[in-house]
């Protein structure tokens, strides 16, 4: 067996399973394709959720780290130059075990969206119950959708909601601009894919974008409730 389909079978064939079993108990309580392909997308990112969060722990964890190893080599830069400068911030980088490709690396919630939208593509690309289905104003949801006059309108909301988080939810540049690369590449490789897939990961890109921005305002409304109870601890 080559490495790919070795991959195939331990990655994708186990979660094209789920997804399968999962859309069929869907489809069985929503005769509605389009509704269900949605409901399907929203699914899947529930069951994911709790590996999300587990990332953005070690994420913060690594962004700490870093922060760490920038405010040292601020501080050598402050207070030295040249060749001394240049040994000293090689210093902090082995001592923090940095290399400078690391910036470029691919972040683990990206690598798990690939493998997830690569079995969502295997399962819905292949689904033949889409032939011939309209939803709405996709008048056949296993075609492209050519919404704008003959243009195809979901491939471009979905690229526009994986900016959108990448960019605000990103915090360095190098690994950001690699996301944005992504966004460009997954414009490009689905333009012509069939509207039934772009709809999943359209809904897709939107609940990953509504769950960080939900996550940023419950970590603000915790902090604000715990200075205001620290304040109140002080005056009492």
């Amino acid at each position: 067996m080559s490495i790919v389909e070795i991959l195939k079978a331990l990655l994708l064939t186990p979660l094209i399973e789920i997804w399968a079993t999962l859309f069929d108990f869907i489809i069985r309580h929503i005769l509605d394709p389009g509704f269900a392909v949605i409901l399907l997308s929203v699914s899947v990112n529930i069951l994911l959720t709790p590996v999300y969060f587990q990332m953005e722990r070690a994420s913060q964890k690594r962004n700490k780290h870093r922060d760490a190893m920038l405010s040292e080599i601020d501080r050598i830069k402050a207070h030295y130059k040249g060749r001394e400068r240049y040994y000293y911030i090689k210093t902090i980088h082995r001592q923090f075990h940095h290399k400078n490709w690391h910036g470029l690396l691919i972040s683990p919630d990206l690598l798990l969206q690939v493998v997830v939208f690569a079995s969502v593509y295997q399962y819905l690309s292949h689904k033949p119950m889409m032939a011939g289905v309209a939803w709405g104003p996709i008048q056949n949801l296993a075609e492209p959708d050519k919404l704008l006059w003959g243009v195809n309108l979901l491939p471009f909301a979905m690229t526009a909601l994986n900016i959108l988080s990448s960019w605000k939810y990103t915090p360095i540049a190098k690994k950001r601009y690699v996301s944005l690369g992504f966004a460009a590449l997954f414009l490009v490789l689905l333009y012509n894919s069939p509207a039934a897939l772009l709809l999943y990961w359209t809904f897709n890109n939107l609940f990953s974008y509504l769950r960080n921005l939900s996550s940023d305002v419950l970590k603000k409304s915790l902090s604000k409730a715990g200075a205001a109870m620290a304040k109140i601890a002080e005056q009492s």
